[in-house]
């Protein structure tokens, strides 16, 4: 009986001191309190797609390119994300105008999935010049509105290819157009 009460003694101290040390955290793990707070992903995106306006009721299209940079906050159902970027849109008329914007802008988007829907503000000016050689240009410098609704395809290593819908408004030049780019978040 005495073996019997040693035994079981041995055996809940070797249980209890067994518990112990795995609640205990290890050196290698580092404690809730020691870890980095985790920070807002950064953003660089750029795309590039195809842009049409009117100008004194003329068709104006053309190349549209974007350059943003900016941080976003995801959840489970989305996010938000917030980029400054900048546009220039190479257009031109069929009678030999050239269109030349350069943008410098804010949009803010929320995150719904894969959807994106955004709109901001931008600045910026556009160029009139006869294509072909001609030196002589008019220009103009706005304050406009944009709204953008974009599609993310798939995500790979951080980066996302999309494809994009963007309207802006003005009063020099409105334009719709489609975009394709990537997306790299860090």
């Amino acid at each position: 009986m005495k073996r019997l009460v040693v035994l079981a003694a041995a055996a809940l101290v070797a249980v209890t001191s067994a518990t112990a040390r795995a609640e205990e955290p290890s050196a290698e793990e580092p404690r809730a309190e020691e870890l980095p707070a985790k920070r807002p992903p950064v953003i660089v995106r750029a795309s590039g797609g195809y842009a049409r306006s009117s100008l004194f009721d003329t068709e104006v299209t053309g190349s549209a390119f974007g350059l943003g940079v900016g941080a976003g906050i995801r959840r489970w159902w989305g996010g938000a994300d917030g980029v400054g970027e900048l546009t220039y849109d190479a257009l031109s008329t069929a009678l030999g105008v050239g269109v030349r914007r350069l943008a410098l802008g804010v949009t803010g988007e929320i995150v719904l999935w894969r959807f994106h829907l955004g709109g901001g503000l931008d600045a910026g000016s556009i160029w009139l010049s006869r294509l072909g050689g001609s030196t002589e240009s008019a220009n103009k410098s706005y304050v406009g509105l944009h709204a953008t609704l974009a599609f993310e395809l798939f995500t790979l290593g951080g980066f996302t290819p999309f494809v994009a819908a963007r309207g802006d408004v003005n009063v020099v030049l409105p334009t719709l157009g489609g975009q394709a780019g990537l997306r790299y978040a860090f």
